[in-house]
């Protein structure tokens, strides 16, 4: 159950130069991957990566000894530190430089603290070690950019899921507001005078380099890598997850030799250095990451064994065998094409588990429980810009929660009523809307939406993945002159205690915008009409091909489609829908149809400010 898990809290900042699932020991005999050909197998750094990997509990003895018997035999490909992350063949990252373009030399390095110091000394002997950077002449040096250091965020075991509930209670009890959750009375742990943990664990720093004056000049083709969330659906839903991760992706690609001198820093007392690896913050370096990738993973992710992230892997499968001759398929493809897994961040046989920001298991898609404590724990914003963040925080998850822009309604008119000059730049929108205070703007209205999106993220249930079996998909839409919504399900078989099994119908998406001004007008069979073809639209990319159940509380549009009278516009609205493979249209009662007849009228009574998504 979620409220057993604990939770972590977020990083803000993106990875630096040692990801934490590296470098975690001095024992040198450990790091022998790329001692020879047997390196990678000898008894200690077998037995770490044993150690480190996660294997499901469920699993029995025999089930188990067969999975580290796998690990056991695939040991070359993995990685425990920084320095055995091998460079992968023609993974080159280029920095497309304008001809006479020229950069700030001038070292703009902050001064750091006698700690802060000692760290980044210790750090950077490690770096050049391992290969990843390398130390330059100054005349070399074509650009410099400086190093941050920056505290690292709670590493502790975090809150649990019933915690961050009593908090949110508070918040509602503080606001004058019933409690959103029924929870027993919250246990009162005595302070210990004697406890103080964070006086006896060595401080640590995120190292991040800040490239923003070279990325300001360098393009490169993005590379797109498609629906997370259609890519977490494909994961959950079975018995079976495997995760991995590629141990400090970036450092398998190479730099340029003629792009080196513009990935230089300083460091006090040592010098010049440039990076040899593709460092972390660059512009184009995703790119490159996910073009290597592809190269040697493209046919294990079209067949599906396989989903891909960036560096986030996951395969997942419902027989043991199955899956394990899956697992066995990649840790092949791994070891020939040279690329290096991470141990500590690698599960195996796991019930459920967190790919790409979000929570999978066998019932669906959820909320990544880390996520959770700095949503609710978020203040109430003082200005516009900090509304704005939360908004956007939530809103990545708008697709996992029913009703989601009808809760958020009141926070996002609160935004838009912020003045914004007609031309802005991104520096000018930040200025105005951190100007922007809400203090005599904030009403209780606001105070609910903003607890109630808090409660909606730790509470909602799952979705579950879409079954592309031939199963129907049942399409309820919703037109209104505030809104168009809609929500695909599908049938699931549902077995009780007592041996007998039902069908019950359980969301796998939900959508819904504002109407546009146009769209304002028209009229009340042309609304439903316009969220049949938006909620296809939205859906298409899932339900295209199979067979699609239409319910609908408008009986007017079946004659509406029916009409050979329709005007242009209109008649390719009717072709965009008849192109789905529709077995049925149903009339459903609007009193029936609560959930997108909610999400179609959440903006009811409201001022319009022009149609979004």
């Amino acid at each position: 159950m979620l409220q057993r898990e604990t939770l972590v809290e977020s990083d803000p900042l993106g990875p630096d130069f040692f990801p934490d699932a590296l470098d975690q020991s001095n024992n040198v005999n450990l790091f022998t991957r790329n001692d020879g050909e047997q390196g990678a197998f000898q008894p200690e750094h077998v037995r770490e990566i044993l150690r480190k990997v996660k294997i499901g509990p469920q699993l029995s003895m025999n089930q188990r000894a067969q999975v580290e018997q796998l690990l056991s035999e695939y040991a070359d490909c993995f990685a425990l530190s920084v320095g055995e992350v091998r460079l992968v063949k023609n993974a080159i990252h280029k920095l497309n430089i304008p001809e006479g373009a020229t950069f700030p030399k001038k070292v703009r390095q902050k001064s750091l603290t006698p700690p802060q110091r000692e760290y980044l000394h210790a750090k950077v002997d490690e770096l050049l070690e391992a290969g990843v950077i390398k130390r330059c002449n100054l005349e070399d040096v074509k650009c410099v950019s400086p190093l941050t250091l920056a505290q690292k965020a709670h590493e502790g075991a975090g809150l649990m899921v019933e915690e961050l509930m009593h908090k949110l209670n508070d918040e509602c009890v503080a606001a004058g507001l019933p409690t959103s959750f029924d929870l027993p009375t919250r246990p009162v742990k005595p302070p210990s005078p004697t406890e103080r943990p964070e006086l006896t664990r060595p401080a640590k720093w995120r190292i991040c380099q800040n490239f923003m004056v070279v990325n300001k000049l360098t393009e490169i083709a993005p590379m797109p890598q498609g629906n997370i969330r259609s890519k977490q659906q494909s994961l959950s839903g079975h018995n079976y997850i495997c995760l991995f991760d590629f141990a400090s992706g970036f450092y398998a690609c190479e730099m340029e030799k003629e792009s080196r001198p513009y990935t230089a820093f300083y460091v006090e007392g040592k010098g010049y250095f440039w990076c040899v690896k593709l460092p972390f913050g660059l512009t184009g370096a995703p790119s490159t990451f996910a073009n290597m990738t592809a190269l040697h993973l493209d046919d294990l992710i079209a067949d599906g064994t396989i989903e891909l992230f960036v560096d986030d892997g996951g395969s997942a499968d419902d027989d043991f065998e199955s899956m394990l001759r899956k697992l066995t398929r990649i840790l092949n493809r791994v070891r020939e094409r040279n690329l290096s897994l991470s141990a500590a961040k690698s599960e195996f046989f796991m019930s459920e588990g967190i790919f790409a920001g979000g929570k999978i298991s066998k019932e669906g898609v959820t909320v990544d429980p880390a996520k959770l404590m700095a949503i609710v724990e978020w203040k109430q914003p003082a200005d516009a810009l900090n509304l704005a963040s939360f908004v956007g925080l939530t809103g990545h998850f708008r697709d996992l929660i029913r009703n989601y822009a009808r809760i958020e309604g009141p926070l996002r008119n609160l935004i838009k009523s912020v003045p914004l000059p007609q031309h802005y730049t991104k520096s000018t929108y930040r200025r105005a809307m951190e100007s922007f205070k809400l203090d005599g703007k904030w009403t209780l209205d606001h105070t609910k939406a903003f607890l109630a999106l808090k409660k909606a993220l730790v509470t909602e249930p799952v979705l579950k993945a879409p079954r592309w079996d031939g199963s129907s998909f049942i399409i309820t839409t919703d037109g209104c002159k505030e809104g168009f919504a809609a929500a695909v399900a599908q049938r699931f078989e549902v077995v009780h205690p007592n041996g007998t099994t039902m069908y019950k119908m359980h969301p796998v998406g939900f959508a819904s915008k504002r109407t546009s001004a146009l769209e304002q007008n028209y009229k009340p069979f042309l609304l439903e009409f316009a969220a049949l073809k938006f909620g296809l639209d939205k859906f298409s990319d899932m339900i295209w091909g199979f067979p699609v159940e239409i319910e609908t509380d408008c009986q007017a549009l079946r004659d509406v489609i029916a009409n050979d009278k329709l005007n242009a516009v209109h008649c390719r609205w009717r072709d965009g829908v008849l192109a789905h493979h529709i077995v049925d249209v149903r009339h459903i009662p609007g009193k029936s149809n609560v959930v997108a007849d909610g999400m179609s009228r959440m903006w009811e009574g409201r001022d319009h400010g022009g149609g979004w998504k």
